[in-house]
């Protein structure tokens, strides 16, 4: 279930297996590279994200990292990884936003961020196969604690480990990953000495192999990618083939005559496995209170 993988997964991370070997996995988390390379796709028109959206019955995340998640597909296909012919699947970090409903970034300003992640499997039959993987996989990542532990226990470290240990953790933590993934809202759209910002352009620089941000600002979308110059030296490889796919996803799902509403597994296994670890809680706690 979604919640005992994720107290396990937040507890045991650092511990846990690196991802496969493959172009995009960084060789050495404890020494990335200093060079980074970057590519930034063709802007795509978010009305299309949205059409298909409502066509499938999913979310504009699910849309974008479905397509993303084919467009790595075909990246490996081009060039035949042993990736995928060994069967093993990848897995993509994403930030968490941990702030409470009522606190704002001008009342305290400062990174309150956490991690999930998901499973991405390599062999999809089309991308909206892999946009209804990803809905459904999303939604039990939504249940899991485990960003919520690792917070805590973060925080925790910063406070009782050396400063380079917790360096290493942290590498340790998030490098395990094949890549990273963001999804931004830009800002309203603006003007600087009367003239309005047509589009906005950013990149980051993060110690792992492998960085694609997704972000959308007056009505276009864009893709960009920072990989670690070591392991992928051309990202415009997966940027173009994004941007194809996308196109050719809105051809197709516009052209059908359907409207998907999509039903995921049911949770009630999930919602079984929650009850019964909250129940042995109560449990050893009252036990504990009677040995005293």
């Amino acid at each position: 279930g979604a919640v005992v993988g994720g107290v396990f997964d937040g507890v045991f991370c650092p511990l846990l297996p690196q991802d496969p070997p493959s172009s995009l996995k960084i060789k050495d988390v404890q020494n990335p590279s200093k060079e980074k390379s970057f590519s930034l796709a063709r802007e795509v028109q978010l009305k299309n994200f949205l059409d298909i959206k409502n066509k499938l019955g999913v979310t504009v995340n699910d849309v974008m990292g479905g397509v993303l998640n084919v467009a790595l597909q075909r990246y490996f296909e081009a060039s035949n990884a042993p990736i995928l012919s060994s069967g093993k699947s990848v897995t993509v970090s994403f930030p968490i936003n941990m702030r409470g409903p009522s606190e704002s970034a001008e009342s305290s300003f400062y990174n309150c961020i956490s991690t999930g992640t998901l499973t991405v499997e390599l062999n999809h039959r089309c991308t909206v196969d892999a946009i209804m993987e990803h809905n459904w996989k999303m939604q039990a990542a939504k249940m899991s604690p485990s960003p919520r532990i690792q917070m805590i226990i973060l925080r925790l470290a910063s406070r009782l480990l050396p400063i380079d240990i917790l360096i290493s953790v942290a590498l340790k933590l998030y490098g395990r990953f094949t890549y990273m993934m963001s999804n931004v809202l830009g800002p309203r759209p603006g003007c600087v000495d009367g003239k309005k910002v047509t589009d906005v352009y950013f990149y980051l620089f993060v110690p792992i192999g492998f960085y694609c941000g997704l972000y959308s600002y007056d009505g276009k979308v864009r893709l960009s990618i920072s990989s670690d110059s070591e392991t992928e030296p051309h990202p415009e490889k997966i940027t173009s083939v994004w941007v194809e796919e996308m196109d050719k996803l809105h051809s197709e799902v516009m052209a059908a005559d359907f409207k998907l509403r999509w039903t995921p597994p049911s949770q009630t296994g999930t919602i079984l496995l929650a009850c019964i670890a909250a129940i042995s809680v109560v449990a050893l706690a009252l036990a504990c209170a009677r040995l005293q």
